[in-house]
């Protein structure tokens, strides 16, 4: 029996003890989800006056409204959304670029892109608009919920308050963790933003929780840029509710595009 182990010896050591003494590996970093390749399928087409510099695109009581940009030029108009043409039109200032679009409830916003300011019109377009002022570029807006978010050509969207238009929030925009500069036109659909990537011709679909892009949908080849070389980018998206398809366009392009966007 001299050879018996007493474990009682053993006893008052805890395994917390024990495991204290193993050394684990580090656990490796979750990497940023790479975001999904979307495409766009075409459904139809509209004409577009190719003298249009499109800076925003907004459907609006099944009427589509468009701000056109360039310093003596800038408006916004009234579209028939079947055919494109043009119903009403009013002009701004001669020293006002006008940039992106949205309604919030029975309210339009206009963007400026260097004038500091924000017009607030009723949907008629034609009485005198409210003036708000803003710290940044105008770029791109939409309305989400019962809020304002804009873009200022960076990668940072900012979150306003319809009131005033001013700044309660910003949001980084990333894809695979890296900073998504040249947001511009941006639209609300379906829990998303979609944001028209100057001077790329992708958009992209953001989280507007986390600021990840969750889609880039590729939309090159849309445009046959050899038959039309006049034509800018791609700068214009708006969301048709009623028939669940984006219209999307450009600057002087010749269409506007009824579409989907597919995986395939």
């Amino acid at each position: 029996m001299k050879y018996m182990i007493r474990l009682h010896r053993f006893l008052p050591i805890s395994i917390a003890a024990v495991l204290s003494t193993i050394s684990y590996p580090t656990p490796m970093p979750m990497l940023p989800a790479y975001p999904d390749t979307l495409h766009v399928l075409v459904l139809d087409s509209i004409s577009h006056d190719t003298s249009s510099f499109t800076q925003g695109l907004e459907m609006h009581n099944s009427l589509l409204y468009e701000s056109t940009g360039r310093y003596g030029h800038s408006a916004i108009r009234i579209l028939d959304p079947e055919t494109g043409n043009l119903i009403d039109s009013a002009n701004l200032p001669y020293f006002i670029f006008a940039e992106g679009i949205t309604f919030l409830n029975e309210t339009l916003y206009q963007l400026t892109w260097k004038a500091g300011i924000v017009f607030v019109f009723d949907e008629t377009i034609h009485e005198q608009p409210n003036v708000h002022s803003i710290d940044t570029d105008g770029w791109g807006i939409c309305a989400m919920d019962s809020i304002l978010v804009t873009s200022d050509g960076s990668s940072l969207l900012r979150f306003r308050d319809p009131n005033d238009v001013l700044t309660y929030k910003t949001l980084m925009v990333t894809a695979a963790g890296i900073l998504q500069e040249g947001l511009n036109e941006l639209e609300y659909a379906n829990g998303f933003i979609y944001a028209n990537q100057w001077p790329t011709d992708n958009i992209l679909k953001i989280n507007p929780g986390t600021g990840c892009v969750e889609s880039i949908i590729m939309t090159e080849g849309l445009l046959n840029t050899d038959v039309y070389p006049y034509c800018d980018v791609l700068n214009g998206i708006a969301w048709d509710s009623q028939k669940e398809v984006f219209l999307l366009t450009g600057k002087f392009w010749p269409y506007i595009y009824i579409t989907e966007f597919v995986t395939e």
